[in-house]
């Protein structure tokens, strides 16, 4: 009888752990930091971070594509993992 209690509860207890812990979704927007991140607090809509980075910023990977025109970022250029040492324009005036 003890057995089965147990084997019932467990069986509920892993339905509802799955329901419960869903994954979550990343914000695509999120901007990241250069380091370590030890804390956060949220007030509002307003997200507080703090830690041992020095650059906060949109997440391009190790270079982005900026527009000649404004000096802005053009964000959905590919993101580069690694580091980017040189760059050079095709001249060709096409953005990527």
């Amino acid at each position: 009888m003890r057995l089965k209690l147990f084997f019932s509860v467990s069986l509920i207890f892993l339905l509802f752990i799955n329901i419960i812990c869903l994954p979550q979704t990343i914000s695509s927007d999120l901007w990241v930091t250069d380091a370590q991140v030890a804390t956060t607090a949220i007030s509002g809509n307003t997200l507080y971070i703090g830690g041992w980075f020095t650059h906060v910023g949109p997440p391009t990977g190790g270079g982005t594509t900026i527009d000649a025109t404004n000096g802005n970022l053009i964000l959905s250029s590919a993101k580069v993992l690694g580091a980017v040492h040189a760059a050079v324009s095709d001249g060709s005036g096409h953005r990527p």
